[in-house]
């Protein structure tokens, strides 16, 4: 899976760009700094936005980009022997990644700097995720289920808040929001049953702890 975060000066440039759409307004503070401030809906509209922009910036550099080359300094390919390794040892279940290194160096004569590159690499094609809390990577195709739960929590922590409505979830998410529901309710976690108020509408939602809660249920078995 392509990186889908854009580059700051794009992101600066897409701020001022959006300071023309509804729901969004600038305010100098009493520090004389200036302040941008969205509503949740114009917050929601604009990372996704950001979000496609990256995807398909991400997605024609990847099309148009060259094999990859071979590390100067141990002669192997990052993205063939390293990869496939790492592959197969998360086959097994999540990993912490100083397990991965250890393993993975031993195993394969290289340095951790080509494990990183390696990871990195596997993660942009949305083969691995890492988990919260630095508690290593896994398979997303082996663990959907946590996929998911990392994707919701990065979506709701964006801002520094710690809960989000079933509605702008779904948005970041870029899924219905019924089909969210069910997969995250697959994935042991449900909207809290008390409405809460955020940008001004009061609605029912997800919290952060009970997607931190469904994700160490999915992890703890395999990582400690």
């Amino acid at each position: 899976m392509p990186e889908q975060t854009p580059p700051l000066d794009t992101v600066v440039s897409a701020v001022h760009d959006a300071l023309a759409r509804p729901g969004v307004r600038s305010r100098l503070t009493e520090r004389g700094a200036c302040t941008i401030e969205f509503t949740e809906t114009a917050l929601v509209a604009f990372i996704a936005d950001q979000r496609a922009t990256a995807w398909q910036a991400a997605l024609a550099t990847t099309q148009h980009s060259e094999p990859p080359t071979p590390d100067e300094h141990e002669g192997e390919a990052v993205g063939t022997g390293t990869e496939r390794a790492i592959v197969d040892l998360l086959q097994e279940g999540p990993r912490p990644r100083g397990e991965i290194d250890d393993a993975i160096t031993r195993n394969q004569g290289c340095s951790r700097a080509t494990v990183s590159r390696a990871l990195d690499a596997l993660a942009r094609r949305g083969t691995v995720v890492a988990l919260p809390a630095r508690k290593g990577w896994c398979l997303t195709t082996a663990f959907p289920a946590l996929d998911l739960l990392i994707r919701a929590r990065a979506a709701i922590t964006a801002d520094g808040d710690t809960r989000m409505h079933n509605e702008a979830l779904a948005t970041a998410l870029e899924m219905p929001m019924e089909e969210m529901k069910k997969q995250l309710y697959d994935a042991g976690v449900s909207p809290l049953r008390r409405a809460f108020t955020r940008g001004g509408r009061e609605l029912r939602g997800y919290d952060l702890a009970d997607i931190d809660t469904a994700i160490a249920t999915h992890t703890q078995a395999d990582t400690r």
